[in-house]
């Protein structure tokens, strides 16, 4: 779900980069197969890790309270980067990289008003919040499988609220000169944003350049 495709347990990295400079893109499970990409491109690169809103993630499938889910979920986030650093040391002659938690972005200013506007967008636009439910629904359809079907409707609306939390977070990024996310497989709903659809988008969401990564086996 967005950036905490990781098996349900682990935080995942999205990759984000400057103007004219390399990205880089990193989840769990799939790091040392990203590692190679756009490496030798430029010098400044940033790795964004879910950790904050992986806490929606476990509220919806393991029924955690919300103030244990964001400490668990912060907690995972921190074992996620101790346990995958020796991955990106491998890289940092040729690159300056840095870590970039969501929980972080989220306490920014710019933070909240985009979330307000998405929220916004989302509640009187019907085909981003179609294209939205759409994607989650194929989301837990494929990761959510023998749980009822009231079960199944609640975390796919649980997961709309991931989705906005995780859209403001790049529009707080494209913001700081971060323009370009390196995403491991694909988010329909944010590429349609990125090629001109859903007008009333935030801008910064609409300005995003969104690359996609087939991954074998994914």
């Amino acid at each position: 779900m967005g950036a905490t495709r990781i098996r349900h347990v682990m935080p995942l990295v999205r990759g984000v980069r400057s103007p004219r400079r390399a990205p880089v893109a990193r989840p769990e499970g799939r790091v040392a197969a990203l590692a190679g990409h756009g490496w030798d491109r430029g010098p400044a690169q940033a790795g964004l890790v879910g950790d904050s809103i992986h806490r929606i993630t476990l509220e919806s499938t393991r029924g955690l309270r919300p103030p244990e889910a964001l400490a668990e979920a912060l907690c995972l986030g921190r074992e996620f980067i101790d346990d995958q650093a020796q991955i990106f040391h491998e890289f940092r002659e040729r690159t300056d990289f840095t870590f970039i938690n969501c929980g972080e972005v989220q306490t920014w200013d710019s933070y909240q008003g985009y979330h307000r506007m998405l929220r916004d967008h989302f509640s009187q636009d019907a085909r981003c919040h179609a294209s939205l439910e759409a994607f989650g629904r194929g989301y837990h359809r494929k990761n959510s499988g023998g749980v009822p079907e009231a079960e199944l409707e609640r975390r796919i609306q649980r997961s709309l609220d991931y989705f906005l939390e995780e859209f403001a977070i790049f529009c707080c990024l494209k913001d700081k000169g971060l323009p370009v996310m390196l995403y491991p497989g694909s988010f329909g709903t944010l590429s349609e944003i990125a090629a001109g659809e859903h007008e009333g988008a935030p801008k910064p969401l609409r300005d995003l350049i969104v690359v996609s990564l087939q991954l074998r086996g994914r």
